[in-house]
C-alpha cells in the first residue's frame, strides 16, 4: 500500500512538473442570462486561456474541496447544441486532478458547458477531440459509442460509422495499453483485466485498423452526430484509458 501512495504521488509531481504553463485572461465573466437555466451548450471551440482559481477565492473555509477549480475563455467557431450567440465563452471548469483534463489539450474539440442559475459551467469531463482531414475539415475520431453499455446501446440505437482520411493520421501504440508490471502486483487481477479491455474497446475495429501494433484511425464521426449522441446519454465519461 505504502508502495503503491508512493508511486502515485511521484506520477502525480511528474504531470505537475510537465504541466504546459496555463495562460491568464483578463475580464472572466461567467455570468450568462440570455439563454434557459439548465441548458447544456454544445460548441466546436479553440482555447483562448485557462488559469487556476486559488482554493480560497472559490471553497469555503468549512468545505473540503477535492476538485481544481480553473477559469477558461474559449472561441466558440460552432454551436451544435443549445442557444449561445457569442464569438467568444467563459465558462469555469471544476476537474479532479487524476482524469485527462481537457484544458490542457491545444485540439479544436467539442466542448460541453451547463448553464446553472446563470452561471456557465464545463460539464464535468465532457468533451470531444476533433481531428483535422485531409483536404480541409475536422471531425472526431474512433466509436463515440465506447463509453456505453451494451443494453444503453440497444435502447438509443447505434449510427454507422463513416469512412475519414485524417491528416495527420491519428495513432495509438497498444504497447501504451499493457498493464505494467507494478500494476499488476498491486492491483487486484480483475481491475488489471478490467482496465485492459476498456482500453482495447477505444481503438477496435472498424473505427481503428491495427498494423504492427499500431492503431490507425480510420473512420468516425462528424462532430453534429457526436454531439446528436451525447445528449442522449447522461454517462460520466471514463477518460482514464483513453
Amino acid at each position: 500500500m505504502v508502495k503503491y501512495f508512493f508511486l502515485w504521488f511521484c506520477l502525480l509531481l511528474s504531470a505537475c512538473a510537465s504541466a504546459p504553463a496555463l495562460q491568464r485572461f483578463d475580464g472572466f465573466n461567467n455570468k450568462y442570462t440570455e439563454g434557459e437555466n439548465g441548458q447544456v451548450i454544445a460548441f466546436i471551440g479553440e482555447k483562448i486561456g485557462v488559469y487556476d482559481v486559488p482554493y480560497e477565492e472559490w471553497c469555503s473555509t468549512n468545505n473540503i474541496c477535492l476538485d481544481q477549480r480553473l477559469n477558461a475563455r474559449y472561441k466558440v467557431i460552432k454551436v451544435l447544441n443549445g442557444s449561445y450567440d457569442h464569438p467568444t465563452i467563459d465558462f469555469a471548469v471544476y476537474d479532479h486532478g487524476i482524469q485527462k483534463p481537457f484544458w490542457k489539450l491545444k485540439d479544436r474539440m467539442i466542448i460541453y458547458v451547463g448553464q446553472y442559475n446563470d452561471r456557465l459551467i464545463h460539464e464535468k469531463y465532457r468533451y470531444d477531440v476533433l481531428s483535422p482531414l485531409k483536404g480541409g475539415g475536422f471531425a472526431f475520431c474512433g466509436d463515440p459509442y465506447t463509453w456505453y453499455e451494451a443494453y444503453e446501446i440497444e435502447e438509443h440505437g447505434r449510427q454507422n460509422l463513416i469512412p475519414y482520411n485524417f491528416y495527420p493520421p491519428v495513432t495509438k501504440n497498444l504497447k501504451d495499453f499493457l498493464p505494467q508490471k507494478d500494476d499488476e502486483q498491486d492491483e487486484f487481477q480483475d481491475n488489471v483485466r478490467e482496465h485492459f479491455v476498456d482500453g482495447m474497446r477505444t481503438i477496435a475495429p472498424p473505427a481503428y485498423e491495427i498494423k504492427n501494433m499500431v492503431a490507425i484511425c480510420r473512420m468516425g464521426m462528424s462532430a453534429e452526430e457526436v454531439v446528436s449522441i451525447r445528449m442522449k446519454y447522461e454517462d460520466i465519461p471514463d477518460r482514464e484509458n483513453e
